[in-house]
């Protein structure tokens, strides 16, 4: 899996034997520019994956996207047929975000699956724009490397910390180097995310700052 956010590109390899998953390769690339402008350096982010790729070996990945980039959208829709959800979903998505639905690739799940509610049904959804994931998407295959699967970092983060029993409610803030994103989960859905503009290089100048020494 890579993990793209907070100027770096962060790696993890499983590998799947007869006691279960078991952890190859992993390390991380540091960018000379923030995530956000990834558009204006993608030969540089392109090189980085290609040694990375050369390195270990790896021919195909899941990608975790920046938060920032992502929507999270809670809706609650009348009773209908699974089949029906996805549509109805499509006719509702551009009173909340500014894109038509033929611009996102959004997927959900449903919230109140098994519950005594008859009239109606609760439903969580992420969205991404088609032009953030064909950009990472043409990154990768441009270093050789085949994304199998895009997901948020909010998502990713929740679903690597929280057990698969765990239906509680969770505050998780993931502290990068420049960026920190705060994440409500529940239910092991994100209900909320957001990204702080201040990550743990402030906070380590900060202290470094009020009590007069040096950050080494």
């Amino acid at each position: 899996g890579f993990d793209i956010s907070d100027g770096s590109v962060k790696f993890i390899e499983l590998i799947d034997d007869s006691k279960g998953f078991r952890v190859g390769a992993y390390g991380k690339k540091e960018f000379k520019f923030p995530v956000e402008e990834i558009t204006n350096n993608t030969e540089s982010v392109i090189e980085t994956l290609s040694q990375i790729k050369k390195e270990f070996n790896i021919d195909m990945a899941s990608v975790s996207l920046p938060e920032e980039q992502a929507y999270f959208l809670r809706l609650k829709l009348p009773k209908m047929m699974k089949k029906e959800i996805r549509q109805s979903i499509e006719l509702q998505l551009e009173e909340h975000i500014p894109y038509s639905p033929n611009e996102v690739i959004f997927d959900y799940n449903i919230l109140n699956e098994g519950s005594t509610d008859n009239e109606h049904i609760d439903v969580s959804i992420s969205v991404l724009t088609q032009a953030v994931v064909n950009r990472y998407s043409n990154i990768f295959k441009s270093a050789g490397i085949t994304p199998v699967a895009f997901e948020v970092e909010a998502e990713s983060t929740a679903r690597s910390l929280i057990p698969k029993d765990d239906d509680k409610t969770h505050m998780i803030v993931n502290v990068g180097k420049v960026n920190s994103v705060l994440s409500i989960v529940s239910g092991k859905n994100v209900w909320f995310s957001y990204t702080l503009k201040l990550g743990g290089e402030f906070f380590s100048n900060t202290i470094a700052r009020c009590l007069s020494v040096s950050q080494d």
